[in-house]
């Protein structure tokens, strides 16, 4: 979502090229690619919950520059800042299916995984394009979606900062 959907604008916001344009979510999915294994091996190393918790941290905080990036049209501080994000989305989408998988028992995480998993991403992936094209429609800003990033990341911190998140780690 950070990858694609704010490129869609950029043609109209930094006035730029199809091609630059391309060549921009190019590189923000070759990040996003990339780092997902950097972010595996790092969690070898480190307790799950510290990175979850530094990834929803640092995505909360970069949030609020790259709206301020995209408002003000500066594409240099924009594709920054968006790299940035990934770098700190990727943190979490890392760690996420080890932490799930541990939730299962062994007999039923097949099953159990592959059903809440793929009925959630299903749901939670295909209405946040439209939620993000409705919100930069309806306040004729295309940046606007990070706000809902901004809030579902305070919520996430809120969630597994507390002494009952320690159920959903693994030990």
């Amino acid at each position: 979502m950070v990858a694609v959907f704010p490129t869609i604008f950029y043609g109209q916001i930094f006035e730029i090229s199809s091609t630059q344009n391309f060549l921009t979510t190019s590189l923000l999915l070759i990040l996003s690619a990339v780092t997902i294994p950097l972010f595996g091996k790092i969690a070898d190393r480190f307790p799950p919950k510290k990175l979850i918790l530094a990834g929803s941290a640092s995505a909360v905080l970069l949030s609020i520059p790259l709206y301020l990036s995209i408002v003000n049209s500066n594409f240099t501080w924009t594709i920054i800042f968006q790299c940035l994000l990934i770098f700190s989305l990727n943190s979490q989408f890392a760690l996420l299916p080890g932490i799930l998988s541990d939730l299962f028992p062994t007999k039923v995480r097949f099953t159990c995984l592959g059903f809440s998993f793929n009925l959630c991403d299903s749901i939670i992936g295909g209405l946040t394009p439209i939620i993000a094209l409705c919100c930069a429609g309806a306040t004729h800003n295309p940046g606007s979606f990070l706000i809902i990033l901004f809030l579902a990341g305070l919520f996430s911190l809120y969630l597994f900062s507390g002494k009952k998140a320690d159920a959903f780690f693994p030990k």
